[in-house]
């Protein structure tokens, strides 16, 4: 089973917003390190739609070099790897209650449709 980055892996972020055509366009980066074991330096670019104070739009690419010194099963090979993640909203479909890898709290689940103000509040909870 592929091994989650642990909180104390974050060793860099950055992000900024900058308006764009009635969006916001995301910048920024990202660094992981796994004292040695992987490591992940990507960019990040992306946009964020917000109409009536409702979240409409949020796409965010993930691009950089993985580094892994041993192969776990299902993940990249040794050495450095370029990688990409992409995270987008979820449709209305089944596949929106089907939770991440990794997640072990369910609650981001229960912020179907909520404004914005509440999203926050919901996600800080």
């Amino acid at each position: 089973m592929p091994s989650a980055w642990a909180p104390a892996d974050l060793k860099e972020l950055s992000i900024k917003t900058i308006p764009d055509n009635g969006k916001m366009k995301i910048e920024g980066t990202l660094r992981l390190d796994a004292g040695g074991k992987r490591r992940y330096d990507a960019k990040l670019e992306g946009f964020i739609e917000v109409k009536g104070g409702a979240l409409m739009q949020f796409d965010l690419v993930a691009q950089g070099v993985l580094f892994a010194s041993k192969a776990e099963v299902g993940e990249i090979p040794i050495g450095d790897t370029t990688f990409a993640v992409a995270f987008t909203l979820a449709g209305d479909a089944d596949s929106r209650s089907v939770p991440p890898l990794f997640t072990f709290d369910g609650s981001y689940l229960r912020a179907d449709k909520l404004r914005v103000s509440e999203l926050r509040s919901t996600a800080t909870k």
